[in-house]
């Protein structure tokens, strides 16, 4: 699907599945408006790799690399490749926010900032409650909890 201006959209609702956009697009996990809990999924580049002596492969930039080859004092190819594998990393970072307001990266500090008058509540239930913020399951939890708010 292409989608010529995606800053007019509120959300994109497909069979069971919702979608925001905030620099790039949001899947919805839990919760719903005014309280969104979203994954933003990506592929990062971790490592390039370059060919180094009989064959291995190395991340270390000590290995040279050269673009031509001479013969003679003459170029003989000037289309030499280097070879190199890059390591692709999946990425799924988790946000907290709704389409009116924006999407926040879900953090505590982002959480009490939504709801400053209730930041007492919150602090409360996260002593009271096992919250890990890199855990996806505690962040639905939480999520279900700030529904109440």
């Amino acid at each position: 699907m292409a989608i010529a201006n995606e800053k007019t959209i509120l959300y994109i609702q497909i069979m069971l599945d919702t979608f925001y956009y905030d620099n790039g697009y949001l899947e919805a996990l839990a919760g719903r408006h005014p309280l969104v809990m979203a994954v933003k999924q990506y592929v990062k580049l971790a490592d390039t790799r370059k060919e180094g002596p009989m064959g291995t492969r190395s991340s270390a930039s000590a290995a040279q690399s050269y673009g031509v080859l001479l013969d003679q004092g003459h170029l003989k190819n000037s289309n030499l490749v280097v070879q190199e594998d890059i390591v692709l990393s999946r990425n799924n970072d988790l946000y907290i926010g709704n389409a009116a307001n924006g999407f926040l990266p879900y953090k505590k500090g982002n959480v009490l900032k939504m709801f400053p008058k209730r930041k007492k509540d919150i602090d409360n239930y996260l002593k009271s409650n096992a919250i890990d913020f890199r855990d996806r399951a505690s962040l639905v939890k939480l999520t279900g909890y700030l529904l109440t708010l």
